[in-house]
């Protein structure tokens, strides 16, 4: 796997391989322009449903 994610302590690890080894970067380059810390909180979200509803929105919102 070029790239791993870790969910741990409330907030996303993201580490990236290379020869040896995994580094840990801030930011995916797969998917360089998420917000990281704007998706931690849905994931925390309590209701599923809404929690995607809601980030859906927050996109949509980022992107106008």
């Amino acid at each position: 796997m070029p790239e791993v994610w870790f969910w741990e302590n409330g907030q996303f690890k993201l580490y990236r391989l290379q020869p040896e080894d995994y580094e840990p970067i801030e930011q995916s380059e797969f998917l360089p322009d998420l917000d990281l810390t704007l998706l931690a909180t849905y994931v925390q979200h309590p209701e599923p449903l809404d929690a995607v509803l809601e980030f859906r929105a927050a996109l949509r919102k980022a992107l106008c």
